[in-house]
């Protein structure tokens, strides 16, 4: 994969564990969003030009501070809405910076 997204360190620690030589593309959901805002980065649907988002935010992943998505299984409602309010906007700051938008949960170009 050119880029794999996981939802806390320690999902991110046991992919590293797996494949070490995945760390420069291996992001926390949040994290990946805020180097995408952070450093601007716009890749669109261009494949190449999102492995050089990649590449890039691999080699500034200290300007940001990694928020695990809190996992409600086996919680009330409330942790439903804590891991919502946490992945759904990392989430469409993703798809923002690929230049789609999500219509009534379907992925559309922009």
């Amino acid at each position: 994969a050119d880029l794999i997204l996981t939802a806390t360190r320690e999902h991110r620690q046991q992919v590293l564990e797996s494949v070490p030589a995945a760390m420069n593309r291996t992001f926390l959901i949040t994290e990946f969003a805020a180097l995408l805002q952070t450093l601007d980065l716009h890749p669109g649907a261009d494949r190449a030009a999102w492995l050089d988002a990649i590449k890039t935010a691999a080699t500034q992943r200290a300007r940001v501070v990694p928020t695990d998505v809190p996992d409600p299984y086996r919680q009330g409602r409330a942790a439903y809405d804590e891991m919502a309010a946490t992945m759904i906007p990392a989430l469409d700051r993703i798809v923002e910076r690929a230049g789609s938008v999500v219509v009534e949960g379907v992925v559309q170009p922009g």
